[in-house]
C-alpha cells in the first residue's frame, strides 16, 4: 500500500504492471525460486522506518511503504547503508549523486535534499524487487577477476574469468569473487520477450595486481538496443577495478549464444572468459493443446513416440518453428575452447604472452578435457587455496568457502539420464582464438536446425506461409570461431544402458597437451 501526499504515480512508475499488493503477496510469502528470495526477505524485514519497506502482516499489508516527508529522524547514512549494502541493491546514479549532495549541503538544504535522496532510494528498491518478483525480468551479477582451473593432466592453469555473484550481497561480493573465475563462465539461461539486466563487477586480479584491465561483457550475436550495451571498447565503456557496469538487453531473437569479454579479445579468451548463453523461444509457452503438424506426441513417462500430437506443458523447443520440428526432450550445452598452457603461464609470471605462437594444446569443452567432461564435479584448484589470505576464506558473516571453478559437465548423470528416444538438442559454440572445430556424435543421427541463433528456415510464401525447412541431416559439424549451431539427435535407435561419445574428429584435438584419449571429447549414456 501506499500512503502519504507523494504523487501516487510514482508508485506505479516504479512497479510498473505490478500493483504495490501484487508485490507485497509475492514478498511475504517468498515463493519465489529467485535465490535471493530468502535473504531479500530477512534483510528487508529488517526496516522498520517511515520511509521504506517494513513487514506487518497483522495489519494485512506486508509491506507498507511510508510517506515521503522531512520529518523522519532515522539518519539517512543508516537508511543507506541498511538498504544498500544488506538488500543486494546497487545504488543508482542518482541516488549517489544525491547522497554526496547531502553530505555536503548546509544543514538548511539538507531537509530538501533528504526528502528527495529518500525517493530515489524507494526507486532503487522498487526496481530490485521487481527484479526479483517480475517474472518478465531477469537478473545476473557476475563479477571479472582471476583464478585457477585443473587440467585433465593433472596441472594448474592460471585464469582470468567471470563467476555469479547473484546471491551476494554487495558488501561480501568483492571477498566472495577473489581467486572465482569460472571456465567456462556462469551458463545463463533467459526467455524470449524478458528483459534482461545483467550487472559486472569488476573485483581486479589477484595474482596480477599490476594489471590494470578493465573487463566488458560482449553478447556475441545478439542484436544490442544501444552501442554501450555491446562490449566492444570501440563503441562502448570497460569497466574498471572496483567498478561495475549495469547491461540492458531486451531479449527479442531466440537460440544459441555465448558471452565473452571483448577488452583485449584474445588475450582475455584465451585466458578463459567466455561462457554459455542462450534464449528460449516464446513457443515454449504456448497454449496447451495447440496443435503441430511435425510434434511427435510424447508420452513423457515412457518416452514414446505415438504419432503427430500437441503442445503439452513442460514441452520445449530450439526456436519459434510454428511446425513443432524443433521439439527436443534435453538439452546439453558443448562450448569448444582451448588454453595455450605455456601462454596462461607467461600470463602468471609477469612475462610479455606470446601471442605469434599461440597454439591451443589444451583443448576445452566448457573448461574442461576429457575425461573430466564426464565427471560430475571438480575439486577446487591447489592453487587458488594457497593464494588465498587466511582472512578471506572466512566461513561465517555470509563469507564464502572457496568452490569449483569448472561447474559446467559435458554429460548428463544420474536420474537425468536420457531415455531411449529422447530428443537432445545439443548448444554447440566454438570460441577458440585459434581453430577450427569438428564435432561428430558416434551411431546418433544429427540434425542441423539452428545455425548463429537462426532458425535453418527460408522465407515464407504463399504454398508455404512457415517458409521452407532447412535443417539437414549430417554425421558432423565444423564451426569456426565464434559459431554456434543447434543440433538435435534421435536417439530412438539408441540401446539403453550404452554409452554414446561425441568427439573432435581431429587427432590433435583429442589431447590434453599432446597426452592421447583426453581433449574434445564426452559420452551419452542412457537409462537402463
Amino acid at each position: 500500500t501506499y500512503q502519504g501526499t507523494e504523487d501516487p504515480a510514482l508508485l506505479s512508475l516504479m512497479v510498473g504492471s505490478r500493483s504495490a499488493t501484487d508485490l507485497a503477496t509475492a514478498f511475504d510469502n517468498s515463493k519465489s525460486s529467485n535465490v535471493r528470495s530468502a535473504a531479500m526477505r530477512r534483510y528487508l524485514g529488517d526496516l522498520n522506518y517511515t520511509i521504506g519497506f517494513r513487514l506487518s502482516p497483522a495489519a494485512g499489508h506486508p509491506i507498507v511503504v511510508g510517506p515521503l516527508t522531512t520529518g523522519d529522524t532515522t539518519p539517512v547514512q543508516n537508511l543507506y547503508t541498511l538498504v544498500f549494502n544488506n538488500a543486494f541493491l546497487s545504488p543508482s546514479a542518482q541516488t549517489t549523486t544525491l547522497l554526496g549532495q547531502y553530505n555536503g549541503a548546509s544543514p538548511a538544504a539538507q531537509p530538501e535534499l533528504l526528502t528527495r535522496l529518500n525517493r530515489s532510494v524507494l526507486q532503487d528498491a522498487f526496481t530490485e524487487l521487481r527484479r526479483v518478483y517480475d517474472d518478465n525480468i531477469a537478473y545476473k551479477h557476475l563479477a571479472a577477476g582471476d583464478g585457477f582451473a585443473i587440467m585433465a593432466n593433472g596441472i594448474e592453469v592460471y585464469t582470468f574469468g567471470f563467476s555469479d555473484h547473484t546471491a551476494d550481497r554487495n558488501d561480501v561480493l568483492w571477498h566472495n569473487a577473489l581467486l572465482d573465475a569460472n571456465i567456462a563462465g556462469p551458463t545463463m539461461t533467459v526467455r524470449e520477450g524478458q528483459t534482461f539486466h545483467l550487472d559486472l563487477s569488476n573485483v581486479s586480479m589477484k595474482m596480477r595486481p599490476d594489471l590494470f584491465d578493465p573487463h566488458t561483457v560482449h553478447f556475441h550475436g545478439f542484436p544490442q538496443a544501444a552501442p554501450i550495451f555491446d562490449g566492444m571498447p570501440m563503441a562502448s565503456i570497460g569497466v574498471r577495478e572496483g567498478a561495475t557496469q549495469r547491461y540492458y538487453y531486451l531479449l527479442n531473437d531466440p537460440g544459441t549464444y555465448f558471452y565473452h569479454c571483448h577488452v583485449e579479445a584474445t588475450e582475455h579468451m584465451q585466458q578463459g572468459m567466455i561462457g554459455n548463453l542462450w534464449v528460449y523461444p516464446k513457443q515454449d509457452r504456448t497454449n496447451v493443446g495447440t496443435s503441430f503438424p511435425k510434434l511427435p506426441y510424447r508420452d513423457v513417462a515412457n518416452s514414446q513416440q505415438i504419432g503427430s500430437g500437441k503442445h503439452q506443458s513442460g514441452f520445449h523447443y530450439a526456436y519459434n518453428d510454428l511446425d513443432g520440428s524443433t521439439y527436443y526432450d534435453k538439452e546439453l550445452p558443448l562450448q569448444m575452447t582451448g588454453f595455450d598452457h605455456h601462454f596462461h603461464d607467461e600470463e602468471l609470471a609477469i612475462q610479455p604472452p606470446d601471442f605469434f605462437h599461440l597454439f591451443d594444446d589444451m583443448p576445452l569443452l566448457n573448461g574442461r578435457g576429457y575425461p573430466d567432461t564426464v565427471k560430475s564435479s571438480m575439486p577446487v584448484p591447489q592453487s587458488v587455496i594457497d593464494s588465498l589470505d587466511p582472512q578471506e576464506t572466512p566461513t561465517s558473516a555470509g563469507f564464502a568457502v572457496p568452490g569449483s571453478k569448472q561447474r559446467v559437465a559435458s554429460t548428463f548423470f544420474g536420474s537425468d539420464l536420457p531415455k531411449v528416444g529422447d530428443y537432445i538438442l545439443l548448444r554447440i559454440s566454438n570460441v577458440s582464438e585459434t581453430d577450427f572445430n569438428t564435432l561428430t556424435v558416434l551411431g546418433l543421427p544429427m540434425r542441423v536446425v539452428g545455425k548463429d541463433a537462426r532458425l535453418l528456415r527460408g522465407p515464407s510464401t504463399a504454398s508455404n506461409p512457415i517458409g521452407q525447412d532447412l535443417s539437414y541431416n549430417t554425421t558432423s559439424v565444423t564451426l569456426g570461431g565464434g559459431e554456434s549451431i543447434d543440433v538435435i539427435l534421435d536417439t530412438r535407435t539408441a540401446e539403453a544402458g550404452k554409452k554414446y561419445f561425441i568427439y573432435a574428429t581431429r587427432f590433435t584435438q583429442l589431447s590434453n597437451d599432446h597426452e592421447d584419449y583426453g581433449g574434445i571429447m564426452t559420452h551419452i549414456e542412457f537409462a537402463p
